[in-house]
């Protein structure tokens, strides 16, 4: 009783701590003042136990007298508090640690969900071939997007271009990703981490995910050698000028874990020379059924295309934004 009277001061001292720590501010953007409080207060509880179930014991003491089997679990508990304290040590790591996992799986689902939020602001996407290595091969020309444009029930329509290139050769090709970012950047284009820097002149401004940031060193307010290059290599015949990238920020790209680039389309098409898109983007009329919309798209493709057979029309990949958000 006297040991577990004498740990009542460390406890309220530790409990005291752990309030005030509570209060600080995070370092750097980490909240370590609040790591250090939850340590505290998991402690300073445990160590005030034996005190507590001394305190609780003794007024329940009195009520068991007559009751021999109460009596001894009475009596027991309350001259070895201490093996309280080890009993529920065990407990109290169990459940921060499924506290702890519980917070970490909501974070990065509320995560993603804002992600996703972010990134499909349209109701129907469509892709120029159901796998990666066809999509490289699958294009939409200029004439089929403007064809698209004026189907019935598309209100609107955005595309985007996707390629591959290899700033690395030790580390797996990153996605290039050529898309109209003016007027979005920060708000449905791209979910920004941090704020944009202004772009200097005469160079181009590029939007790199955290992992190129970790992967290939691509650090913020920094210009982008390897991209140039790439550009060098894929440029027009008689093409000589020399493109430099600025970034000027950093996003959160869930779906691409080797790194994304991120550049205005007008800026990729004028350096390459190409006008051909992988992906479109459709915002559907209200009233429009997005079917027979995707239906009218197979459509127009197997018209366009150079192979008869429909062949042009089943490659193509349609994806919802409720569906892509479901899987």
């Amino acid at each position: 009783a006297q040991t577990a009277d004498n740990h009542v001061g460390i406890a309220i001292a530790l409990l005291l701590a752990g309030g005030i720590l509570a209060l600080m501010p995070p370092v750097w953007g980490v909240p370590l003042a609040a790591y250090a409080s939850v340590g505290l207060i998991l402690v300073g509880g445990i160590t005030g136990l034996p005190w507590l179930v001394g305190v609780v014991l003794d007024r329940v003491a009195p009520l068991v007298a007559r009751r021999a089997l109460p009596l001894l679990a009475v009596e027991r508990a309350r001259r070895v508090r201490g093996s309280a304290a080890v009993a529920v040590s065990g407990v109290v790591a169990s459940l921060s640690l499924a506290v702890a996992l519980t917070v970490m799986v909501a974070s990065f689902r509320t995560s993603v969900t804002q992600w996703l939020d972010t990134v499909l602001p349209a109701d129907l996407y469509v892709r120029s071939a159901n796998s990666t290595s066809t999509q490289d091969t699958a294009y939409f020309e200029p004439s089929f997007v403007q064809a698209a444009a004026r189907l019935p029930g598309v209100q609107r329509l955005t595309t985007q271009r996707n390629q591959q290139f290899l700033p690395d050769p030790s580390q797996p090709a990153v996605a290039l990703i050529a898309r109209p970012l003016v007027a979005q950047v920060g708000s449905i284009g791209l979910p920004l981490v941090g704020e944009s820097l202004p772009v200097p002149a005469g160079q181009i401004g590029i939007y790199v995910s955290e992992a190129m940031v970790d992967l290939h060193n691509a650090r913020l307010g920094s210009t982008y050698p390897a991209l140039s290059e790439h550009f060098k290599a894929i440029a027009p015949v008689g093409y000589e000028h020399k493109a430099i990238f600025f970034i000027a920020a950093v996003w959160r790209d869930y779906a691409r874990q080797f790194g994304t680039i991120a550049m205005e389309q007008a800026d990729f098409e004028r350096l390459s020379g190409d006008t051909r898109v992988n992906d479109l983007s459709i915002w559907v009329a209200p009233g429009a059924n997005t079917r027979a919309v995707e239906q009218s798209l197979r459509q127009l493709a197997d018209t366009q295309a150079d192979t008869p057979g429909g062949e042009a029309g089943r490659l193509m990949d349609f994806g919802s934004a409720s569906e892509i958000r479901a899987t």
